[in-house]
């Protein structure tokens, strides 16, 4: 309940938030937070300028705040608005809706969750539904993968690029399906988007700056889903802010591609690269937060990249305590979960 920065993890009160389903994101001020915790209730504080915090009001807070219900699933977050699955396969948004990136037809802002549609089939296992600044991506129980919202850059992976909308972007209010039926997971960046198979395959559509689609180039916009490399053992992903992409593979192995000014990359340098690249030679990496952290499977915590704010829980802030390579956090073998944007980083330690 305060806005001092903290260089290190800091509890937040409370023994059964989810595992895997917090996630942070931006409003025009500053940050706000959802997590939905085991009971399946959903919680959220921070800035609430367009209603991001979902308790039908505009009030900043600084603590967790409950949502109504207790059926509430998997959550993502964008710049400025919210989406959700509950647990019947209902789909739900709120927050900011210029760009009908809420995908209930309208442009109409939400400061309460709001039902887009009536289909009970959205999936709610994990990475099926993500948000990008102005665009949302789904999938569906069927394997469908579905897009909405603004689409300057092609990143709704619709085979349509910039049109007459806001900004010259396309715009679509509600959602459009994206060919084929065996989509995996799908995790949008600022601009762009990356997504599995359930054969193993990586995928990626949106803005190409730096090289973030992965590629092998710098700068092409790809408006539909294009095949990274032609690997057939992609397990997960993750990319955030505008241009880095991380992915794990079944062998435990690290991949990073896309900017790499902070050393954000992991490799031991700054040097942009276009294409997944390895991160050393381990094989025990299992959970990858996005950005700067990720955990072994021997449940330790791991950062690298520009230590801002003290966002690597280090205990200390900035240069020269950034890392261009993977570097330990403390010594604990409990954590099970992390997701970070920007400066801010929440994490999940198991107690048992």
């Amino acid at each position: 309940n305060n806005t001092v920065n903290l260089s290190s993890p800091t509890q937040l009160p409370g023994t059964n938030w989810g595992k895997v389903y917090i996630q942070i994101g931006y409003g025009v001020e500053g940050p706000f937070a959802l997590a939905t915790k085991t009971d399946n209730t959903m919680w959220a504080w921070g800035y609430n300028t367009y209603g991001t915090v979902g308790d039908n009001s505009r009030t900043t807070r600084s603590s967790p705040t409950q949502l109504p219900g207790t059926t509430w699933d998997t959550v993502t977050v964008g710049w400025k608005s919210v989406a959700s699955v509950k647990t019947d396969g209902t789909l739900w948004g709120w927050g900011h809706n210029q760009a009908g990136n809420l995908g209930d037809n309208s442009d109409t802002q939400r400061s309460s969750p709001t039902q887009v549609g009536t289909d009970t089939t959205w999936s709610n296992s994990e990475g099926a539904i993500s948000k990008g600044d102005w665009f949302t991506h789904a999938i569906k129980t069927d394997g469908s993968l579905w897009a909405w919202g603004m689409n300057e850059y092609g990143e709704l992976g619709l085979n349509t690029a910039a049109g007459t909308g806001i900004g010259g972007a396309t715009v679509y209010s509600s959602p459009m399906q994206i060919p084929g039926t065996t989509w995996r997971s799908v995790r949008d960046g600022s601009k762009h988007a990356i997504a599995t198979k359930t054969d193993g395959t990586l995928w990626s559509w949106g803005i190409g700056n730096y090289g973030v689609n992965g590629l092998n180039d710098s700068g092409t916009r790809i408006s539909s889903p294009t095949q990274v490399g032609t690997d057939t053992t992609w397990k997960d992903v993750q990319v955030l802010n505008y241009y880095n992409a991380y992915a794990t593979k079944t062998d435990g192995t690290l991949w990073t591609w896309g900017q790499n000014n902070g050393g954000q990359l992991g490799h031991n340098n700054e040097t942009l690269y276009s294409s997944p690249t390895q991160v050393g030679t381990d094989t025990t990496w299992s959970v990858i937060g996005g950005e700067i952290h990720a955990i072994k499977t021997d449940g330790t915590l791991w950062w690298w990249g520009d230590n801002a704010y003290g966002r690597a829980g280090t205990n200390n802030s900035g240069n020269p305590s950034n890392k261009s390579s993977p570097t330990q956090v403390g010594t604990d073998t409990d954590w099970i979960a992390v997701t970070n944007m920007g400066s801010n980083i929440l994490f999940n330690r198991s107690l048992s």
